[in-house]
């Protein structure tokens, strides 16, 4: 049986694919916020739409509610 090669797991993520990771997360909790019919609103709704577009960790809005965060 030919030896699997495990050597990327040992490897630390790049900034800019944890920053991806951090998006993905943060744009999948948004949809089901959306789905669930959860309004944002306010701080939240300019700092989930500078995420959105791109602003980057500055950007990060603060989950209220629901059992994910």
């Amino acid at each position: 049986m030919p030896k699997t090669d495990l050597r990327w797991h040992d490897q630390e993520p790049s900034a800019e694919g944890e920053r991806l990771r951090r998006e993905r997360h943060m744009l999948a909790a948004a949809e089901d916020d959306l789905n669930a019919g959860r309004v944002i609103e306010g701080d939240e709704a300019e700092a989930w739409l500078r995420a959105w577009a791109g602003g980057g960790d500055a950007a990060t809005p603060k989950r209220q509610g629901g059992d994910r965060g």
